[in-house]
């Protein structure tokens, strides 16, 4: 099994912001050249957008060799989900985090999250992160290659995993997110800020995944596995038809007018087109005039 790593990783137990952090990882190329900045481990939220959803039952069967006829079936369901970096709603991509491993320049893209049920006579629900650098391996005389991974394992009591089910069985979820704090074996750089665009991640396999540390040093990093805070987020969004827009009416200006007699109940609202009072109007005026003209032709005729 070969794993691709490119650099060494070497603990540094001076810093140069004592008063910020006390020790750092360092990666160098083969020349003895530091690549990158020091990097702390990294304890403030991360982001991850839920790209697909699978709801697997899986059923075993086990059967003991001193005992053949003994046999048990065992079921149970799993629930995989395909994460991306990032959530949609992250405007100016402050969560947009770049991942890569100690080790390499690789950018991280196979992120997965895997949900089962707590077993039996446990109330305590947890998360641990899991990963490993990419290896190639030779399988059946065929050299196969496994890219970086990071996996999150969540465990939810029953009553909850069945509420996830129902869900998904249903169709009933449009988006999802999952948001991950504390996770042992994440570091960054020093920032004041609370997001970071980059994370660089150490393995649990200590024997593959190595880091130089000096004579004589106590400090152990932290390596994948303790997940300090973990949230999934299940979405059902409903778009609806925009509201119909008012229809401008085809008139300038309306006339109302109000008529009230002393002890009389009102009368009924007229409401009268602009156009119809300027027309009515114009009628009145070609009326005078024609009746201008008429008796300006009598007076003259009798004279």
């Amino acid at each position: 099994m070969e794993y691709h790593l490119d650099r060494r990783v070497v603990l540094s137990p001076v810093s140069k912001l004592s008063n910020l952090y006390t020790w750092s990882l360092q990666e160098f190329d083969a020349a003895g050249k530091q690549i990158g900045s020091d990097q702390m481990p990294w304890g403030w939220t991360l982001y991850f957008t839920v790209s697909e959803l699978r709801l697997i039952d899986v059923t075993t069967y086990e059967a003991s060799e001193d005992e053949i006829e003994k046999k048990g079936l065992h079921g149970k369901q799993v629930i995989r989900a395909k994460l991306n970096a990032g959530v949609p709603w992250d405007r100016h991509g402050d969560y947009k985090t770049r991942y890569s491993m100690f080790g390499t320049d690789r950018i991280i893209s196979d992120f997965e999250l895997s949900i089962e049920k707590l077993p039996a006579g446990k109330e305590e629900e947890t998360c641990r992160a899991w990963g490993s650098v990419s290896y190639t391996t030779d399988h059946d005389f065929r050299d196969e290659t496994t890219d970086d991974t990071v996996l999150f394992h969540l465990l939810v009591r029953p009553e909850t995993f069945d509420k996830y089910a129902g869900k998904i069985t249903a169709g009933q979820l449009t988006e999802a997110t999952f948001r991950v704090g504390r996770v042992h074996g994440f570091y960054s750089e020093w920032s004041p800020s609370i997001t970071t665009n980059s994370v660089k991640v150490l393995t649990r396999d200590a024997k593959y995944h190595k880091v130089e540390i000096p004579d004589g040093c106590q400090i152990d990093p932290n390596r994948l596995g303790q997940v300090g805070e973990a949230e999934l987020t299940l979405v059902r969004k409903i778009k609806f038809a925009k509201a119909p827009q008012p229809v401008e009416e085809d008139y300038d200006e309306a006339i109302t007018e109000r008529v009230v007699s002393d002890g009389q109940p009102p009368q009924p609202v007229v409401i009268a087109d602009a156009r119809l009072v300027k027309l009515l109007s114009s009628l009145r005026i070609a009326v005078w005039v024609v009746a201008g003209l008429l008796l300006g032709i009598l007076l003259s005729l009798k004279w």
